[in-house]
């Protein structure tokens, strides 16, 4: 019970360390596709959080596979934490902060070339959706660890 939850904080510190670098180069080149809308930023926002939680749970699924081909817990661990590098970043980005609520994320996003309402739109939409991503990961290395 342990690793598991050691893994996902140490994936937690990579993610709140790279998520102003992701979410820049990330939100920069999604606002060029999506346009100045605000109901674009919002809808572009939960895309982003559901296609991250979609690659991490097909990781998962392949992970959880490979143990049932090698009969070692391992292949699982590994992919899981891999794909976990990749989706933390993305989650960590949308989460709100202790000051005001999603003050963080929307400076990334104001950074990012967003408009002041775009950036808040946006947060308010991928966050909720970051939680239940972070969740997943928990989960995941739950399952990974306990395969």
């Amino acid at each position: 019970m342990t690793m598991p939850l050691v893994t996902f904080f140490v994936l937690f510190g990579w993610g709140m360390l790279l998520r102003r670098k992701v979410g820049e180069r990330l939100w920069r080149s999604l606002l060029r596709i999506g346009g100045t809308g605000i109901p674009s930023a919002a809808l572009l926002a939960a895309g982003v959080q559901l296609a991250a939680m979609a690659g991490y749970a097909t990781a998962l699924a392949i992970g959880l596979a490979l143990v049932d081909a090698t009969g070692s817990r391992w292949p699982a661990v590994v992919v899981t934490g891999l794909a976990g590098l990749v989706h933390i970043p993305v989650a960590a980005g949308a989460l709100p902060d202790r000051r005001e609520p999603y003050a963080d994320a929307r400076r990334i996003l104001r950074a990012a070339g967003a408009t002041p309402a775009q950036a808040r739109a946006a947060t308010r939409t991928a966050g909720p959706f970051a939680f239940v991503g972070m969740g997943l990961i928990v989960g995941g290395l739950l399952a990974a660890f306990d395969a």
